[in-house]
Formats: C-alpha cells, sequence, structure tokens
C-alpha cells in the first residue's frame, strides 16, 4: 500500500464514530481449533479480531496501514498493534499459531500467509468476491476475489471449512467467500 492508502485509511477511521467491534461469526466459532499463543491480525482495524483473542488468553500482533486505527488498541495488554506498509512488510515464517484476515485481500502475501502458520495453525480468511449480482460495488477489483479464489490460493493447508455465501444485509447483497484451514 502506498501512503495514499495509509492516508485514506487514516480519513476513513477518524470520520467513523460508529464502527463495529464485534468480532465476525467464522472467528467466534473457529478460533477455538487453534493452540493458545500466538496470533496474527492482518489488516486488523481497529482491531476487533485482536481485542477478542487478547481475552481468549492468545498474544496478538496486530498489523494495519492506518494509525489512526491503530489508536484504539494501544496500550491493551497482550496485544502488540504495528503500522505496516503489506507491500513492503515480511511475515515471520513457522511463527503463528492462529492468523486471521478479513475484508482484505493483497495476493501478493497469500504465500507468506500460509507461510506464517506454526505446525498445526489456523488460518481463518473471509473477504469479498467480485460478482455481477452484487448490489455493493468496489472501486478497485483488483482488492476482491474471483470464485473459489481463497480456497485454491490455500490448497496446500487442509481446508476445515470453505464457503460462497452471499450476504444480504439493509437491501445489500454481495457475495463473500469463509475459509478455515490447518497447516499439517
Amino acid at each position: 500500500m502506498a501512503i495514499k492508502d495509509k492516508d485514506k485509511w487514516n480519513k476513513k477511521y477518524s470520520a467513523k464514530k460508529n464502527i463495529d467491534n464485534t468480532p465476525i461469526d467464522l472467528v467466534k466459532y473457529y478460533y477455538t481449533l487453534a493452540h493458545r499463543g500466538l496470533a496474527l491480525d492482518i489488516a486488523c482495524g481497529i482491531g476487533r479480531h485482536s481485542t477478542f483473542l487478547a481475552q481468549e488468553e492468545f498474544e496478538v500482533d496486530a498489523l494495519d496501514i492506518s494509525s489512526k486505527a491503530l489508536e484504539n488498541i494501544q496500550n491493551i495488554a497482550n496485544i502488540y498493534p504495528r503500522e505496516v506498509d503489506f507491500d513492503k512488510f515480511k511475515i515471520i515464517k513457522n511463527t503463528y499459531d492462529l492468523v486471521i484476515c478479513t475484508y482484505f485481500l493483497n495476493r501478493d502475501i497469500l504465500d507468506d500467509i500460509q507461510k506464517s502458520l506454526a505446525s498445526g495453525g489456523i488460518l481463518i480468511y473471509e473477504t469479498f468476491i467480485e460478482h455481477q449480482e452484487s448490489n455493493i460495488k468496489f472501486k478497485n477489483s483488483d482488492f476482491m476475489l474471483q470464485e473459489d479464489e481463497l480456497k485454491n490460493s490455500f490448497d496446500d493447508l487442509e481446508i476445515i471449512f470453505y464457503e460462497e455465501w452471499w450476504d444480504e444485509k439493509d437491501g445489500d447483497k454481495t457475495l463473500k467467500a469463509s475459509l478455515v484451514a490447518r497447516k499439517s
């Protein structure tokens, strides 16, 4: 991400007052598959998953490009926020018992995400799929999956759960992919 992306996200988090801080269902249902230990929250935003995992006895590396978003999780026990540019940042290999990535896609780091898992580590990933029937349109389709792309991107892992599903809220309709996988 370039500096303009950082500025964009800092403005977004400065402007929004009521950002949902509830973990998504996929995280709430599947985090228990991971050994309590080190967790990585990629593009963590205001830290809804980081906070949840820290309360569940994980040590959490919380990464985001927005310094404004990371302010929300400064000085919370067991959370280690770090401002990073994912175009330049290298994720540590064979380290994490649990990796969470929601509503963020950078294809250049998918292999690094997989390699960051410790043996037996769990990956929980959910994001948007580009589809003509979605009535939520994104400016840049590079940040949206194609159908089956998420599953195929992590086919070296043991897939525990995979679903492509329509999310419909308040008249909005968008296709999403949800994946839970384990490193052997």
